[in-house]
């Protein structure tokens, strides 16, 4: 090779197919690590889903002990009677004469009030291309249409006792109720529903799911209303069930108990003798 231009023509030759060899070898090295990168963040993403889903079995299985052991009796208290609309002794008389005109007060704006964000739901794993049984009804003129896994309607209590209703929670904790709870909060948010009509929409969904059993109705709406977060207790005599449910307002001529320093209105096909529980789910803080 005496051609000094062949020669230096075979050098760069060289270097090119060395450089594009280490490019090669820098592109794979990428691509593995990245690779390895993925998967050290989905094996650490199921190992923390794991942990949380156990703990959200714990926090079941301890409430479901406590309701074995917590229920006892409680005598309703009379609903105060409604409050006569105030009427004057007589119609007013208007004077056509002219007055003094009002004086003008300064509106004052009130400095903007901090809200309490609500933290999200504990929520269990369950798997995201589940298909349940659909159900539609009527929601104050709206159609409401979700579906829902059929355990929530299959799942009978045993015994309306203590007992019964630990091993119906335990169940019920078993299915894909996060499901249907996260269809009504969609329907919730897209209509901007408040607390209480919130509390109807899980009602009449309960409805809708046992519509001829008004103890496993009430069971239902229980359980769904308490992952919903809200302050429901579950009551029962004989073999009777109801749902009872504190209010920020005062309800003239409704029946209730009072438990941990909170009146919980009974329906009013409740006896006044009744068997519940003072004590509450560990998220339950909304109060309808």
């Amino acid at each position: 090779m005496k051609n000094p231009t062949l020669k230096k023509g075979f050098v760069v030759l060289i270097f090119l197919v060395l450089l594009l060899g280490a490019n090669t070898l820098k592109a794979q090295t990428f691509e593995e690590f990245q690779q390895q990168i993925e998967k050290e963040y989905t094996d650490f993403e199921k190992e923390t889903q794991q942990q949380f889903d156990q703990f959200v079995a714990q926090i079941d299985a301890e409430f479901a002990d406590f309701l074995a052991t917590s229920f006892k009796s409680f005598e309703a208290t009379a609903g105060k009677p409604k409050k006569p609309g105030p009427k004057p002794k007589a119609p007013p008389k208007f004077d056509q004469k002219a007055g003094e005109s009002p004086s003008t007060i300064q509106a004052k704006t009130p400095a903007p009030t901090q809200s309490n964000k609500r933290l999200p739901n504990i929520q269990k794993a369950e798997p995201g291309d589940f298909r349940g049984t659909p159900i539609s009804f009527d929601f104050y003129g709206a159609s409401i249409k979700v579906d829902y896994d059929p355990r929530l309607k299959n799942t009978k209590i045993g015994s309306v006792d203590p007992d019964g209703i630990s091993e119906y929670w335990l169940a019920l904790s078993e299915s894909y109720y996060n499901h249907l709870l996260k269809q009504l909060r969609e329907f919730q948010t897209d209509i901007n529903l408040n607390d209480f009509a919130t509390l109807q929409l899980i009602q009449k969904t309960a409805k809708a799911i046992q519509p001829n059993e008004p103890a496993h109705q009430a069971l239902l709406a229980w359980f769904l209303l308490t992952r919903s977060r809200f302050l429901a207790k579950i009551a029962y005599h004989e073999n009777q069930v109801f749902v009872l449910l504190p209010s920020l307002q005062t309800r003239y001529g409704e029946n209730f108990v009072l438990i941990d320093n909170r009146p919980y209105y009974l329906p009013s096909a409740a006896p006044e003798n009744i068997k519940t529980y003072s004590g509450q789910f560990p998220e339950a803080d909304i109060i309808p």
